[in-house]
Formats: C-alpha cells, structure tokens, sequence
C-alpha cells in the first residue's frame, strides 16, 4: 500500500487574507507566492505543492523576464487555504496589477478609508512579501521598508505608486479605473487545487445529514444549554478575582530606551575629523611605509607602518618621537602601529526624520555617485520569557551600513543632506603596488 504523504500547514496557518469587492469583482491580497521550476507542467507542480502544504486554490502566472526576453521565464504560484476566507473564482489584486505595470515597480493602493493595498514586482516575479492588506500606516511602513531593500540592493525600479497622503511617490492610481473587466484575465482566477464536490452536492448531502441528526442535536443543545448557565457564572467569578488581583498588581511602564544619535555627531562632520587627522599622518616615518588608519567616533586614531627596506627599529622611533606620536612595535618588530586621542565634533541632537521621506533621497544620492549603501534593519531583540523589559520599545527604526569607496568622502558626501545618520568607524588603507587610497565607513541610519 502506498504511504500517504504528510501534510505541512504551518504556512497556512501563518496567512493573512483579505478580500475587497469592487466593480461588481471580488479580488484577493495575501497569497503565498512560489516560484515554480516547471514550465511545461507548471500545474502539476502548483497543485502537488499547494496538497503538501494543505491549500485549496491557488492562482498561477507567467513572469516576465526581461533578461531573456520571456523565452525562459518561469511562473508562479500563489497560495490560499478556504478557511482563511478565499474561494475559487476570486481574482488575485497581486497578479492583475502585474500584468498592468511590467517587470520591475512597486505601489500602495486605496481600497477604501481604512484599508490600503501594497504590491510590488521584482524583476519579472511577485514580491510574496509585498502582497497584502492593511491600514495606512502598516502599508506605509511596508512601502518604505520594501522599498529601502530592493533600492539598497540596485533594483531601479520603473514604476513607483502611492496615494496622495503616503507622501511617497508622485503617481497615484484609483483601483476603480484600474480593475474593470477588460483588465481581468482568467489567469488572475483561483483556481481549486482538487476536484471535489460541487456546491449543490454539497448542500445535499447537509440536508440530509441535518434531517438525521436533527433528533440529537437538539438534545445535545439543551444540556449544553443547562452546562452554559452554570459555567458562565463561574466564568464570571474568575473574571472578576482576576481583575481585582490585576489591579493590585499593576507596575509603571518600562523607561524610553536610550537615543543613540544624541552621543554623537553627524556623519559628515565625524568623516571631517576623521580625513583631516588622516592627512596629518605622514606617508613615510623613519623609512617605514604607511599601511592603514582607523578613526572611531569617540576620537580614538591608530596607524599602521610597514617597515620598508633597509629600515630599522630604531629609524622608526626616532621618527616617531620627533614627531611626537606614540609607537608600538607587532609581528616581531615588522609593523608598528601609532594610537592617539584627536578632537572631535560636539555631539547633534537632531529631531528624527521619517523614513518615507529621507530613503528615496538619500538612496538616490549614492546611486549617483555609482556606490553601494546596503543598508541592513536592525531588528529589535526580544524579552525572555518571564523577564520583565528594561525599557520600551523604540519609536525609531536602524539602519546599519558599510561604505566603501576609492572616492575622498569630501566628493563622496558633498551635498548629502540626511539627519540620523552616524559614523561609528571611518578606516583609510594604502595599496603601494597600485598606488591607490581606500575609505570604509561604517556607521547607522536613526529614522522615525
């Protein structure tokens, strides 16, 4: 006997699904999306994989690839159980805006006063993390963080939408111009992943097995009709024990964590400090070559020297003391390397800015200059279980980022204007074959 497969519902059980009618259509946002390997039995594959996670409709697409001209693009697959509200017959909002606006673009749409839509497409695919329902400002903070990664990552995105109040974008789009029928296609459709009994067997079959346990069921309902009455007036009880320790029991909220910005100041003035005190170190000391400098936000600088040829030890302090620098000798009296204190600039405590509005600005900036800005959300770490949280949760967002360059920072920040951003390290390194500078700049993004 075959051994039947086991099925996995932890994803359906994870999703969120919600449905709007519009124009006389129903549609469909929170699908889980899968890119299928199959071309030729694309529908094979969607329904094996929909039955293993325990899915009933699914709706399928072709992406677009851009890179091969459609000859190799692979579909997708998107994913809903019934029980979270999805039937077959409704349209998927993710796949009907796909078709309408290409292969790389991402947009908030309003569906009513209290809900709007994101969705966006990456290179040809949906984007399973961006096809959803929310209110405004869950969708607004979603838009920016999708957004921030995709740009941060060098998609140049062709199309950006959102209404006028996101502040986002200069393009919006009403739903109801966009959804009406000559736009909807059968591959926007959910389709049941088995076949199964029709609606009208369905009701049948309830008719009849309501006519035969119609007796019992109402037996049923009478004792626990009579169990109700006495387990809600024990329920009540409780409730009102639990309040009243509850209210004995009530502590003051944890304090605001602490702003790190406010230590430190802006990454434009900490990266000066940094590159004038960098300027100052001489290139030879005593014979020996200059290697690399570090530079930290509290003013900590060290250098590092290679001993060049025919140089000595004592050539090297000498120089050093001349000079008035500090110098330890390393790798068995081959490196030495300087440690000093330099002035810094007093720390700014600027008001946050939010991220919708400093992200396209400041991705823009680096964009135009042909240099990398990977920016990477922090996540904020969560409580043990039964410890009580030192302080709140923060009412801002970080961002970590390294940056590097063979560009000065005098040419690589000019004109760069984002409050929150903070350099932590600013690192100088010599190449002497090839003659050539290289700057790193670690540092964080604080954005509301």
């Amino acid at each position: 006997m075959a051994r039947r497969k086991s099925i996995d519902t932890s994803i359906a059980e994870r999703q969120k699904i919600d449905t709007f009618v519009l124009n006389g259509r129903t549609f469909v946002s929170g699908l889980h999306w899968e890119t299928l390997d199959s071309v030729s039995s694309y529908m094979k594959e969607a329904r094996t994989k929909g039955r293993h996670w325990g899915m009933d409709v699914v709706a399928t697409r072709k992406g677009v690839d851009t890179r091969s001209k459609g000859k190799s693009a692979r579909y997708q697959a998107g994913y809903a159980p019934k029980n979270r509200g999805a039937t077959k017959g409704m349209y998927s909002l993710a796949s009907v805006l796909a078709s309408e606006y290409g292969s790389n673009w991402i947009g908030a749409f309003k569906i009513d006063e209290e809900r709007y839509a994101l969705a966006a497409v990456v290179d040809g695919s949906i984007v399973p993390s961006a096809d959803r329902i929310g209110s405004l400002a869950d969708i607004r903070e979603e838009l920016g963080a999708n957004f921030s990664h995709f740009a941060g990552a060098g998609t140049q995105f062709e199309h950006v939408i959102a209404p006028p109040e996101f502040d986002f974008a200069d393009t919006s789009v009403e739903l109801a111009s966009l959804l009406v029928a000559s736009k909807l296609k059968p591959d926007h459709r959910l389709k049941p992943l088995t076949f199964g009994l029709t609606r009208g067997e369905l009701v049948r079959f309830g008719l009849v097995a309501a006519i035969v346990t119609a007796g019992a069921v109402l037996y049923v309902m009478y004792q626990a009709q009579q169990e109700a009455v006495v387990r809600r007036a024990e329920q009540a009880k409780a409730a009102a024990r639990a309040q009243a320790e509850a209210l004995l029991n009530v502590k003051p909220p944890p304090p605001p964590p602490p702003q790190p910005w406010i230590t430190a100041a802006k990454l434009s003035d900490t990266v000066t400090a940094c590159a004038e005190a960098f300027d100052k170190l001489p290139l030879v000391l005593g014979g020996w070559i200059f290697e690399k400098a570090s530079c930290k936000a509290g003013g900590n600088l060290s250098a590092a020297y290679k001993r060049g040829q025919l140089a000595t030890a004592n050539d090297v302090l000498t120089a050093a003391a001349a000079a008035g620098l500090p110098l330890e000798f390393y790798e068995g009296g081959e490196s030495g390397v300087i440690d000093v204190m330099i002035p810094m600039p007093p720390a700014s405590g600027e008001d946050l800015q939010p991220e919708k509005q400093i992200m396209p600005g400041l991705v823009s900036h680096f964009q135009a200059v042909a240099v990398q800005l990977p920016l990477q959300k922090q996540a904020i770490p969560d409580t043990p279980e039964g410890e009580e949280p030192a302080t709140s949760k923060p009412t801002w967002s970080t961002y970590t980022f390294e940056i590097t360059s063979e560009m000065p920072p005098s040419l690589l920040f000019h004109g760069l204007q984002a409050d929150g951003l903070r350099a932590e390290t600013v690192a100088l390194s010599l190449d002497a074959d090839a003659a050539k500078l290289t700057w790193t700049i670690n540092g964080a993004l604080y954005v509301r």
